[in-house]
């Protein structure tokens, strides 16, 4: 089974999408407090493909800092 990989506002380090006072509010916005990286979902896709996920099947990861976390 596969898995789907599910990034929010990425901060790419100088991305010209996401700059400023919109990484700003961004940040703010997260419970982490920060925007999730390339690393951070670079160490999720690496978890996925180890064997530590032998039983997990077809899952959709949101990596997102529990940005939607209680949010309808």
């Amino acid at each position: 089974m596969g898995h789907a990989v599910a990034r929010h506002v990425l901060d790419a380090g100088g991305s010209a999408v996401v700059t400023g006072r919109t990484q700003s509010s961004a940040d703010t916005f997260h419970p982490l407090g920060r925007t999730d990286t390339p690393d951070d979902v670079a160490a999720t896709v690496a978890f996925l493909l180890s064997d530590q996920t032998d039983w997990v099947t077809g899952a959709v990861w949101d990596v997102a800092g529990g940005v939607m976390a209680g949010r309808n």
